[in-house]
């Protein structure tokens, strides 16, 4: 969406700062205008979007008397971030929230109100898999709209196209390394083997899933998934299909139409004990593929060899504790149960006091350390999101690196395997694949010797 010609004259500015201001200020402000002011960009991470949004807010509050933003962010170091740009570029009435606490404010007073609304991280507010995220939207009243975020997946786009919100200009990690606004980097993927313990352990926990699933399945069809999900709420109200109730009734419900079928007495405990041998299966798969000790073991081996800073994000705090007392890391996790502890962990890696940062989402999106060049993705799932923000923690350059800084971005994959005759899909590698399917810089490797730092 950014034209060629706009390229060639990024590529002719000679400072980060300078091709930062024409990105924001000749094509990407612009841009927002022409959509009716109510728009997103699609930027990857370095461009320089919370910049922008923040002159929006400023350009509009300049021109209308009496104009109020609000900013809706999902982290704290988000929301310092945005209040310290707001400042900087003179904006004097706007208001900045992390998502849970704008939440919080609506389920206290209803509906809010605003003239701007900004949205970082645009994914977290078209998060349609979450009842609350996915309110933040449709119960604020605002004149116009500006967001951002580094990648977007097909369902993000649609929900914001329920509320005529579209994307005014794509810009992606090619096209910021093409004009010399990200480093060169080279991604590598290398795949993990789990052991025979493992493989068992997954197998067994796979039949268990499929044995209750097809229970469900065979009265629901495709529906199945969303029904255990409304069951497991128990007491608590739920709306499935369009009617609110509640899981216990759901239970009890399909307890008597299972009962109709296979003429024998169901008790609607019994399919709420299904449902929960349902989801611990899921855990049981889970905790394999994005914790089992392979990965740790490999994560260990990798950052064994490393002696400068790295981010390693994994998907569950038991893998980071372990990575954490295998390498002498620092933590910043809710497995790290003191807010002071993690901030004083955070801090030394910023120091250089540690090299080794450990976390699981907590700093994917919004943590600044330009002289940053190492992650490490200990595990991978179907998030497509996932992949790119954090590996976006090592794109940011300055003028002072910018001709010697190269990044690596190591991502760990459990292979699909074989046990007792059967072929186990974990997934991964297709996931990987789909995510970094346009990126050039991908390597395929089968050995930690591979790897090039």
């Amino acid at each position: 969406m950014i034209e060629y010609e706009e390229l060639e004259q990024l590529r002719k500015l000679s400072s980060i700062n300078e091709k930062k201001d024409y990105l924001q200020n000749i094509h990407g402000i612009p841009a927002w205008l022409k959509h009716n002011k109510k728009a997103y960009f699609e930027w990857c991470t370095g461009t320089g979007k919370t910049m922008m949004l923040c002159k929006i807010a400023e350009l509009c509050e300049k021109k209308i008397p009496g104009w109020l933003t609000y900013v809706i962010v999902p982290t704290n170091v988000l929301k310092e971030q945005f209040e310290n740009t707001l400042e900087y570029v003179g904006v004097r009435n706007a208001k900045v929230f992390t998502i849970h606490s704008y939440i919080n404010l609506i389920k206290q007073h209803g509906k809010m109100k605003c003239n701007l609304l900004i949205g970082d991280e645009l994914h977290s507010l078209a998060n349609i898999d979450s009842m609350f995220f996915s309110t933040v939207i449709p119960l604020t009243e605002f004149d116009t709209f500006a967001g951002g975020s580094a990648t977007l997946e097909d369902r993000h786009v649609e929900y914001l196209k329920k509320y005529d919100i579209v994307c005014c200009s794509k810009f992606t990690l090619q096209d910021s390394q093409s004009v010399g606004l990200a480093p060169e980097y080279t991604i590598y993927c290398l795949p993990v083997e789990l052991t025979d313990s493992e493989k068992k352990e997954y197998a067994i926990a796979d039949n268990t899933y499929w044995e209750h699933f097809n229970y469900f399945y065979k009265i629901v069809g495709n529906d199945a998934y969303k029904l255990i999900t409304a069951i497991l709420k128990g007491k608590q109200k739920v709306k499935y299909n369009g009617v609110l109730t509640t899981g216990t009734k759901l239970a009890e419900q399909f307890a008597k139409i299972k009962s109709e079928k296979e003429n024998f007495k169901i008790e609607g405990g019994h399919v709420f004990n299904r449902a929960i041998q349902y989801r611990n299966a899921i855990g049981s798969r889970r905790k394999i593929l994005n914790g089992s000790d392979s990965l740790n073991y490999t994560a260990i081996e990798i950052l064994k060899r490393i002696n400068e800073k790295i981010i390693v994000f994994c998907e569950l705090t038991e893998s980071c504790s372990i990575i954490e007392d295998a390498i002498g890391g620092v933590g910043y996790h809710t497995g790290v149960k003191s807010v002071k502890k993690r901030k004083e962990n955070l801090q030394q890696f910023i120091d250089g006091k540690n090299n080794y940062l450990i976390t699981c989402k907590s700093i994917q999106a919004g943590f600044d350390d330009r002289d940053l060049r190492l992650i490490l993705r200990h595990s991978y799932t179907s998030k497509t999101l996932n992949a790119i923000q954090s590996g976006g923690r090592a794109m940011r350059i300055t003028d002072e690196n910018k001709h010697n800084k190269t990044s690596v971005i190591i991502y760990l994959y459990i292979n699909d395997f074989s046990w007792n005759g059967k072929n186990y899909n974990s997934q991964q590698k297709k996931w990987l694949k789909k995510a970094l399917s346009n990126d050039p810089n991908i390597e395929w490797i089968q050995d930690i010797n591979e790897i090039i730092l």
